[in-house]
């Protein structure tokens, strides 16, 4: 339920909230492979870029280009 809940505030641009549910949903299923990308994206978008900046070096598999949300 939280990564749903992060889902709808990610569409609604409500990105911290997105991110700190992802966050959460990241500590249930760390191995949840799409939460890489979303972890990487929400914390860019939600402007925690300390946090931003250890995903990316967490998961450099990870390709993310900002674009205007």
């Amino acid at each position: 339920s939280r990564y749903l809940a992060a889902m709808i505030y990610e569409a609604n641009n409500k990105w911290d909230d997105a991110y700190i549910a992802y966050s959460e949903t990241y500590k249930l299923a760390p191995d949840w492979p799409r939460l890489k990308s979303d972890l990487v994206r929400s914390s860019y978008y939600s402007r925690r870029l300390d946090d931003h900046m250890s995903w990316k070096k967490k998961f450099p598999e990870i390709d993310f280009t900002p674009t205007t949300p």
